[in-house]
């Protein structure tokens, strides 16, 4: 795994009570690996956050975050958008050379949370 997600601000983000972040693998129930660098913090019954890291195939990771739509979350990175997705409230945020997608279940953290997980998600990945 690339990254843990215990320094990514998941406890900023979605506030579990009494519940500290752990790595975990995501089954996804196609029994192939995710691409990515997946991260979770489990929760009862099932995991309050997912964390993925990517390298975009075309253009810039910036340029992928902002041709996907949703709403413009500035201070984030080169670009982040928040977006509603089936997986819950998703932050997309573009690094100078990788994509984070931070999914949350729940509610949506307010948007200085989704900064303070994007912050410290970039400044962990390799130059």
């Amino acid at each position: 795994m690339l990254l843990s997600p215990q320094p990514f601000g998941f406890r900023s983000a979605i506030r579990p009570k009494n519940l500290p972040p752990s790595p975990s693998r995501l089954n996804r129930g196609y029994n192939r690996a995710p691409r990515g660098a997946p991260g979770a913090l489990d929760g009862p019954p099932t995991p309050l956050a997912a964390l993925n890291v990517y390298r975009v195939r075309s253009g810039t990771p910036a340029e992928f975050v902002r041709a996907g739509g949703g709403r413009a979350l500035q201070g984030a990175g080169e670009a982040a958008t928040l977006l509603e997705t089936a997986g819950g409230p998703t932050m997309q945020v573009a690094g100078r050379s990788f994509l984070v997608t931070l999914v949350v279940q729940g509610r949506s953290p307010p948007d200085a949370a989704w900064r303070a997980a994007a912050r410290a998600a970039l400044a962990r990945l390799p130059s």
